[in-house]
């Protein structure tokens, strides 16, 4: 790699967030659009300075809603800004539900010495991604947040038994046996 100098970084993450939007457009389609305001947290982002905006965001009553987007290292700071909003919004009882994917980004590398008959590179990366969705509590949208859970593979809602979470029909009753 000493013979090649790193060029152009190619970012598609805003694809990725497109086809997020799209998905959730197509459960919601009179509230969430192509151009809804998404918080799209980065690793360098403070908690602090996004949890007032997704809380007004969250708890408008036009919206109602807040999609939190994150790549690579700041999908642990998407989750904790998640739980941190359903903790404070206790009276809304929020829904929320989860996309993991991966987002492409491509690296160029060209050679220093154009002599020497060496071709670009070019490193593919795939990193992952996630979205949260989060909307206040009502009957429709708990059943159109199931129907997009299960058409779309990407896409999990947050139950409150775990049983339900993994499908398990079956429940094993645990019998307590003496010892002798």
């Amino acid at each position: 790699m000493e013979k090649y100098q790193k060029g152009e970084n190619l970012d598609f993450i805003q694809d990725t967030i497109k086809i997020v939007l799209s998905e959730l457009e197509k459960v919601f389609p009179e509230e969430i659009n192509v151009e809804s305001k998404v918080i799209h947290v980065k690793s360098g982002s403070k908690l602090r300075n996004l949890i007032p905006v997704a809380t007004n965001q969250c708890t408008a009553q036009e919206k109602g809603f807040t999609i939190l987007v994150g790549s690579g290292n700041a999908v642990g700071k998407v989750v904790t800004l998640a739980e941190v909003l359903k903790r404070r919004s206790k009276k809304l009882a929020l829904l929320q539900a989860n996309c993991l994917r991966f987002s492409i980004t491509e690296e160029i590398w060209s050679p220093i010495d154009e002599q020497e008959d060496l071709d670009a590179l070019k490193v593919v990366r795939q990193i992952p991604f996630m979205a949260i969705f989060l909307t206040a509590k009502s009957d429709a949208r708990a059943s159109a947040l199931a129907n997009l859970a299960s058409d779309n593979i990407f896409w999990s809602v947050q139950t409150k038994k775990l049983s339900t979470f993994i499908k398990a029909d079956n429940e094993v009753k645990r019998v307590k046996r003496k010892r002798t």
